[in-house]
């Protein structure tokens, strides 16, 4: 995995954490319904991102090969 790479990966990783913590602090403060679930599809979707990205890298650590990228996919 290039430098660059893991950067915007683990810079990923800091986003989906801050998502799950607004997704949190959002659905403790709100008394709106329609907002509640705004909170917690933003949890969703930040548990995804997170589980992608832990994904990722236990593939990288493990030495598995990388999955082709669509400049990849479009050559071949």
């Amino acid at each position: 995995m290039e430098d660059r790479d893991k950067e915007s990966i683990l810079k990923l990783l800091s986003l989906a954490e801050e998502l799950l913590a607004l997704a949190d602090r959002g659905e403790l403060e709100t008394e709106v319904d329609s907002r509640r679930i705004l909170f917690t599809l933003v949890r969703d979707c930040a548990f995804k991102i997170r589980a992608e990205v832990q994904r990722e890298l236990r593939r990288h650590r493990d030495g598995q090969p990388e999955r082709p990228g669509r400049e990849q996919e479009r050559k071949e």
